[in-house]
């Protein structure tokens, strides 16, 4: 995984950066409310069967923001800022996939608990607080689950 220095973009070299990353602050906000919705399916799934019913809403928040994703114009110098944002939607899918095939057991909770801790690992080292991308730090917080 890629440092915090590596997704660091230098607001003031060009606007074309400032250009990509207010382009860029909808779809972090969307996949913040992506981690958010993926980690409550996932303490539901532990209990019963996810259908197409339960996932439904956050099916459609990842195909309009896999979509918004792909519609990011990416400055060469913004490459890897969108790839962390492009692997942490990717992961979120994937949990979103295997949470719609039905009821998992302990190793395969265990593995999607990694790819939406994982996906929130990208989506902080994407954090540009001076851009208006960061995340709230949850591991404070008395109903905290983030490891």
């Amino acid at each position: 995984m890629p440092d915090a220095s590596a997704a660091r973009l230098d607001l003031h070299r060009d606007d074309v950066i400032a250009r990509y990353l207010a382009a860029a602050g909808p779809v972090y906000g969307a996949l913040t409310r992506l981690v958010g919705q993926v980690s409550l399916l996932l303490l539901l799934s532990a209990d019963r069967r996810l259908g197409h019913a339960s996932t439904a809403a956050a099916q459609t928040l990842a195909k309009e923001t896999e979509a918004a994703l792909a519609a990011l114009p990416v400055p060469a110098v913004a490459g890897r800022h969108h790839w962390m944002l492009s692997q942490a939607m990717a992961r979120l899918s994937d949990v979103l996939k295997r949470l719609r095939r039905g009821r998992t057991d302990a190793a395969a909770s265990a593995r999607l608990i990694r790819l939406v801790r994982s996906a929130h690992e990208l989506l902080r080292l994407a954090a540009r607080a001076e851009a208006g991308l960061s995340l709230v730090d949850l591991r404070q917080a008395c109903c905290s689950c983030v490891g």
